[in-house]
């Protein structure tokens, strides 16, 4: 089972300048047991969907990003997120102790200021995550469209 997730709109990016202090703190989650979700009946623990050893098999940021489930794609910048279409995992853990680390993609027609990423799940429920900061703010809402007659 699994409750699936896509990103319909995202503005994130991991800036080179950062890239070795998110993977340290990527890497520095795989201490903490009790927040894993995966596991074994002999004990073992692990997050959602991941290696269990991923600090070994995942030597970059980018590397655990993919591992996550995440289609990112390398830039001048930095290491943009394009696309998530499957189960939920706990992605939502490794992006917010890199939050404070994440950009807005340099886009002149952007309106937005803070990194995001709009998130649909497969019960259409839509929610946007906001980074940039210590904490994720993640905002819900209703998309609701207004009929115009034409003509």
């Amino acid at each position: 089972m699994g409750y699936y997730v896509y990103i319909e709109d995202a503005n994130c990016m991991l800036p080179h300048e950062h890239a070795d202090l998110a993977y340290w703190r990527m890497c520095d989650l795989n201490k903490h047991d009790h927040l894993k979700r995966g596991g074994s009946s002999t004990g073992e623990k692990w997050f959602s969907w991941m290696d269990q050893n991923y600090p070994e098999t995942c030597k970059t940021a980018q590397a655990i990003l993919i591992e996550l489930g995440f289609d990112v794609e390398e830039e001048d910048d930095g290491v943009v997120i394009h696309a998530y279409n499957n189960k939920s995992g706990q992605e939502e853990l490794f992006l917010e102790v890199i939050s404070d680390l994440l950009r807005t993609v340099t886009n002149e027609n952007s309106t937005q200021n803070k990194p995001f990423i709009v998130w649909r799940g497969e019960d259409d429920m839509v929610w946007k995550d906001i980074y940039g900061e210590k904490t994720v703010r993640s905002l819900t809402g209703v998309i609701t469209f207004q009929e115009n007659p034409i003509g």
